[in-house]
């Protein structure tokens, strides 16, 4: 989230990124916060790997 904080949510790309992130994940609200984002994609994640059994990937493994 800090990340995010520094790439587009303090920048002219944050209109952008709350957009996308509004059409992109399930329940959001039209002006979410951060930490909405963040627990919209975590359930996101959480949903795919439940319905499509996709494997947790890291990387250096």
């Amino acid at each position: 989230m800090d990340w995010w904080e520094v790439a587009y949510a303090t920048t002219e790309w944050q209109e952008r990124f709350r957009l996308e992130a509004v059409a992109a994940l399930p329940g959001l609200s039209d002006s979410p916060t951060l930490d909405d984002i963040y627990q919209a994609m975590r359930h996101q994640r959480a949903r795919l790997k439940s319905d499509q059994q996709l494997a947790e990937w890291s990387l250096g493994e």
